[in-house]
């Protein structure tokens, strides 16, 4: 039975370099509803359309953006007392800040990355308390 409730969504990343107007059209042309968002420029170089500009064209396309993933890369940094750590934790918190005012409910965000976990931090903590914080003051 199916549940009429229910939408169904797919990563906008689907695997194809295809420009995100065409990505969203073939999306919603294959039945889905929502999306999953990569909130990060990391494939601008090969779209001339920034995350927030690509969040506007998903919508026009009719599309429903269920939630945003951040990008991870340097996540492991949120864990050590450095400047490195304050400049991602930054980051975290503008990305927070994007995601609420586009109306993105849901935010996606790995603790830490690869295989070489960091330990539990004070500091970490205290930024993971942050993040979330943030993320339930803006309505995310």
């Amino acid at each position: 039975m199916i549940n009429s409730n229910k939408k169904m969504g797919v990563f906008i990343w689907f695997g194809y370099r295809i420009p995100i107007p065409q990505r969203a059209q073939l999306i919603r042309e294959s039945g889905f509803e929502t999306v999953l968002h990569w909130w990060d420029d990391s494939f601008i170089e090969s779209e001339i359309f920034t995350k927030e500009k690509q969040s506007d064209l998903i919508r026009k396309e009719g599309l429903e953006i269920e939630n945003a993933h951040l990008q991870f890369n340097n996540v492991n940094h949120l864990w050590l007392d450095t400047q490195d750590g304050q400049t991602v934790f930054e980051g975290y918190l503008s990305d927070i800040d994007g995601i609420a005012d586009y109306e993105i409910p849901v935010a996606v965000m790995h603790l830490t990355n690869g295989q070489n976990s960091l330990s539990i931090s004070d500091k970490g903590m205290y930024r993971m308390c942050a993040l979330v914080e943030r993320a339930e003051k803006r309505g995310v």
